[in-house]
């Protein structure tokens, strides 16, 4: 159970979020989500701890991840503004920037074997069996005790108390369940998937609590086959702002068609955050789709990658990809891909982000260029 410094905490929390307004869905057209991503382009987005080398320019933002176990290491441990936002600036490297680059934050409340795994000092049955783990031996939630989806509740406030009004944030990515904080658990075995109103619980603290800074979620959470009712989609678009973020550009396109397509069906506008995503297979990946053909592993990406998007040559693959960034409207690509903004990787980048701010955002076309078989 909750010991009493965090039911103390959790008065807190409560006070500094009295007057929170979840709101609703504002309605909009039948094209789909309107606005302009050039107003918030970030472009191409690298990981805080891989800087491209020599770059065409430098990035105008830095993408971090942040766990639990860094904003809370022991259980004792407060969860204020101050120790938040040292908690990022210690895994950052140097203090969030005021003006400038900005950092994008995707806080996993899961862990993995080597950068952040669970607290140690986690409840027994916190942690779920192994037999979920199946991921590069990532370390998952159980979410099974009511206590440590509360607990999930008071860091996701911190996070907000820290983060929702600081100048230096472009966008927050919710993290709390899946593989990587993606919100799927793809290969594990069904029982290891929580209940669609645990995933509920740990989706309310974001829309509560995130007002002002835009969150961006992975396509996963809001999937037909995880959530055939689309409750949880319908959750998240109670949101103040939130954008859609897809992880494999370049191969696997028809699941993003798809929920794209659902956020269109109900004609909501609410989905006017930050759109985006990274390449799959991680700078190779980014290479082969952008229509390089000397990879070094291009036999691998060939067999990884749909027979149809095999088959393209360069310039099919490059305008595919570009194709994408371009209907769906993104304002950014984090993490894989950041090589594309050196030097030696020709127009590559510079063709990339020209796409991000190429017009307004069409869920039709989005969709319709996501489609294998339309590169």
């Amino acid at each position: 159970m909750i010991n009493d410094h965090w039911r103390h905490h959790s008065i807190l929390l409560a006070v500094a979020m009295i007057g929170s307004n979840c709101g609703g869905a504002v309605p909009g057209g039948s094209s789909g989500v309107p606005g302009s991503p050039s107003a918030a382009s970030w472009g191409i987005v690298p990981y805080w701890n891989n800087p491209p080398h020599a770059p065409i320019h430098p990035p105008r933002a830095e993408y971090l991840d942040i766990y639990w176990s860094d904003l809370r290491p022991t259980s004792n441990s407060l969860l204020d503004v101050t120790s938040v936002r040292r908690a990022l600036e210690k895994r950052l490297g140097r203090p969030l920037p005021s003006s400038g680059s900005k950092i994008a934050v995707r806080f996993k409340a899961t862990g993995d074997a080597k950068d952040g795994p669970l607290p140690s000092w986690f409840e027994p049955g916190w942690r779920a069996e192994a037999k979920c783990e199946t991921e590069e031996r990532q370390q998952l939630p159980a979410w099974i005790d009511p206590a440590q989806i509360q607990a999930h509740a008071e860091i996701v406030a911190s996070l907000a108390l820290a983060l929702d009004e600081h100048p230096g944030i472009a966008w927050i990515e919710p993290g709390s369940y899946g593989f990587w904080g993606e919100g799927h658990l793809d290969g594990s075995p069904s029982e290891c998937v929580p209940s669609i109103s645990t995933r509920e619980a740990l989706v309310r603290p974001w829309i509560e609590s995130f007002r002002r800074a835009p969150l961006s979620i992975t396509m996963d959470w809001i999937r037909t086959k995880d959530d055939p009712e689309h409750r949880l989609r319908a959750l998240w678009s109670r949101a103040a702002s939130i954008g859609l973020r897809f992880d494999c550009l370049g191969f696997w396109h028809d699941e993003f068609a798809a929920v794209v397509e659902g956020i269109a069906s109900t004609h909501s506008a609410v989905w006017s955050g930050p759109w985006g995503g990274e390449f799959c297979f991680s700078e190779a990946g980014a290479q082969w789709a952008m229509g390089s053909d000397t990879v070094a592993d291009i036999a691998k990406l060939r067999s990884e990658a749909p027979p149809e998007v095999s088959k393209m040559n360069n310039t099919q693959r490059r305008d595919r990809v570009l194709g994408v960034v371009r209907d769906c409207g993104w304002s950014y690509l984090a993490g894989a891909g950041s090589s594309l903004l050196e030097q030696s990787s020709g127009n590559a980048g510079e063709a990339l982000e020209a796409a991000m701010g190429a017009g307004t955002r069409d869920l039709g076309k989005c969709a319709k260029a996501a489609k294998l078989g339309n590169p």
